[in-house]
């Protein structure tokens, strides 16, 4: 099988394209006629070879799990990415959407990321093969962009595009200061030392990112139905608590060394016990103060002893919550329900219905229902011919 990937249109989106081969001989017209495709011919229009930057070794264990609403491959990769005398560890599980629901998808995710305190993580093996081959840190901060807005772009497209962007940013930050980043040599496994990513500025971006989704929530605001509770809270949360130890930076790093230099005595920095230290204690504050959740234990593939700053379980669960949450939420906002009714019983009645209008912006489709209080639950269709149902 021949793969070509690239990025996709959106922010998180992503092109692939698969054609059966039968050998092992690249043959990049292969894609001729996709976006990929199209520009990888251009690319290659000057008659120079590929170079190989970087390999992959990862076994790959397959699933397929039907769950409410969605039919999903579990996908756990596990092996390393390397290039010239560095290599990087794999461990990692992809949930594909084979048939369903997107919700669904997402919903599945957080059930297993809550169970098994797992990470999210958008990035691609390329994207770190590339930074590998390069010499660069494994995790690298996402600096705000423009949002593709057009002139003539209705307010629910600009909001999609403003929504897309900033969630971008804020997710691919926190995956930064939560993934495990362990850089080994290629040949006897021996620890070298990648480039340290800059945590200061992951925190930084990570900030700018929550205080733009925020400002989006207050300027869309009477446009667009409501910002679900949970996610304008979390987001209010994870900003309190990052702006807090953005605010400890700037004092350590700035402020503090310029008064030392004037003569000013001692450190202007806590002694202990009131604010954050570092990022993963004051995300680990606002977990406590948002919501008691509970301590899942993370899998791990072989230990790693460099760790990031986020190494609190309580902070990967509330950043990854509210990852997944924006993640899902997109889709949900495509689907509206108004009107939900259930008729009422009587004695020996053992059947009932619900009914609602629902109402879906991007052509969704109803594929499933389901109630905790029905041991069966039926979608059925009825339709007016002329004055006949």
């Amino acid at each position: 099988m021949q793969t070509l990937k690239a990025g996709g249109e959106k922010a998180l989106a992503r092109f692939e394209h698969e054609v059966p081969r039968t050998d092992a001989v690249l043959d990049a017209a292969a894609h001729a006629g996709t976006p990929a495709g199209d520009r990888l011919a251009g690319l290659l229009a000057d008659g120079e070879p590929l170079l190989q930057r970087y390999g992959t070794d990862i076994r790959r264990v397959t699933r397929t799990l039907r769950t409410r609403g969605a039919t999903v491959e579990l996908a756990f990769d596990e092996g390393r990415i390397t290039a010239q005398d560095r290599e990087l560890r794999v461990c990692e599980l992809e949930l594909e959407l084979l048939s369903g629901s997107r919700p669904a998808l997402f919903t599945l995710a957080e059930r297993w990321r809550a169970r098994f305190g797992l990470v999210v993580d958008p990035r691609s093996k390329a994207e770190r093969g590339d930074a590998l081959a390069d010499g660069r840190p494994p995790v690298a901060p996402r600096r705000a962009r423009p949002a593709g807005l057009g002139r003539r772009l209705g307010v629910a497209a600009a909001w999609r595009e403003v929504l897309d962007e900033c969630i971008a940013q804020v997710l691919v930050n926190a995956s930064g200061l939560a993934a495990p980043v362990g850089v080994e040599a290629a040949a006897g496994r021996a620890a070298v030392d990648p480039p340290e990513a800059d945590r200061t500025e992951l925190v930084h971006q990570l900030r700018v990112g929550l205080r733009r989704l925020r400002s989006a929530f207050r300027l869309f605001r009477d446009w667009v139905p409501p910002v679900p509770e949970p996610i304008a809270t979390g987001a209010r949360d994870v900003s309190r608590a990052v702006g807090a130890v953005r605010d400890r930076d700037v004092l350590a790093q700035a402020i503090e060394p310029a008064l030392q230099r004037a003569g000013a005595p001692g450190s202007l920095q806590p002694a202990g016990g009131g604010a954050a230290a570092d990022a993963g204690d004051a995300v680990a504050l606002a977990a406590g103060q948002a919501a008691r959740l509970p301590t899942p234990a993370r899998p791990r593939c072989g230990h790693d002893p460099r760790r990031d700053i986020m190494k609190k379980p309580r902070i990967r669960h509330l950043g990854a919550a509210l990852a997944l949450a924006l993640c899902t939420w997109p889709a949900l906002a495509q689907t509206t329900v108004e009107d939900a009714w259930v008729r009422a019983t009587v004695p020996q009645q053992k059947a009932t219905g619900l009914f609602a209008r629902i109402t879906s912006a991007q052509g969704g489709r109803l594929v499933a229902a389901s109630s905790p209080l029905a041991g069966v639950v039926e979608i059925h269709e009825m339709a007016m011919d002329g004055n006949v149902m």
